[in-house]
């Protein structure tokens, strides 16, 4: 799907990826990531063309693989992913052939450096029920994570329809860092999903909280630095303590 070509002046599009801007001037929540914005001082925002290609930029840091697996358990119908638009931290590369989607992984291949600007995008018309991290896990009493803290800075996020069978959410998928720890963790968001949360979960000799995003029929839930574990609930049912427990 090729993004809308409507562009926002620098200014214009700082003030709207903020966490704070209620302007009529910027974009609704479905439209912000379609908005076409070049030269920022610390990324853009672009569309991927018809055929699922990026604006390669050759310059910057290294070019990497990134790999986001989704364990799509007893499903018997592959992943797939409808991408609509990007945004990389400015100076990263990013390859033309940028995008790959297999039968249960994502592949984004651009460079990794955080930026506040990305963390902006991914936040901006989120509140704190809306997404939750790939290596997310804490012990009760700790941090009870029903609302879950901001990613400040990201290395770069993508959004568009993600999709098993007849079921598809529109999601934003982001990497970055888990509270500034050394690892790239994997970051969902969506208008339409809500964060759910077990605080009596086993994991070997402790108790844990878990925490899933409910988007649709999908409940997604924490899996590893780099895993999603994907339960799709056709009869519309909420994810359960089995569903969050077992990752």
């Amino acid at each position: 799907m090729v993004a809308a070509t409507a562009t926002l002046s620098v200014a214009a599009l700082l003030a709207c990826v903020g966490a704070t801007c209620a302007s009529e001037s910027c974009p609704d929540s479905a439209s912000l990531l379609a908005v076409g914005t070049k030269n920022t001082s610390n990324g853009a925002i672009n569309g991927f063309t018809w055929d699922g290609k990026c604006h390669a930029v050759e310059e910057g840091g290294t070019l990497r693989e990134n790999n986001l697996i989704f364990d799509l358990g007893a499903e018997g119908a592959p992943l797939y992913f409808e991408p609509q638009t990007y945004a990389v931290t400015d100076g990263q590369p990013v390859k033309e052939s940028c995008l790959k989607v297999s039968d249960n992984q994502i592949t984004f291949y651009a460079g990794r450096k955080e930026s506040h600007f990305v963390g902006n995008v991914f936040n901006s018309h989120r509140d704190c029920h809306q997404l939750v991290a790939s290596d997310e896990w804490t012990f009760p009493g700790v941090q009870r994570r029903e609302c879950m803290l901001f990613p400040g800075k990201l290395n770069f996020v993508l959004e568009g329809y993600l999709g098993v069978g007849s079921s598809k959410v529109l999601l934003r998928i982001a990497q970055g860092s888990l509270l500034n720890l050394a690892t790239n963790d994997w970051w969902l968001s969506g208008e339409q999903c809500q964060r759910v949360c077990d605080h009596s979960c086993e994991r070997e000799t402790a108790v844990v909280v878990r925490c899933g995003l409910q988007c649709g029929d999908f409940c997604f839930v924490s899996g590893g630095d780099y895993r999603f574990k994907v339960n799709r609930r056709l009869d519309g049912s909420a994810c359960d303590a089995a569903t969050l427990c077992s990752s």
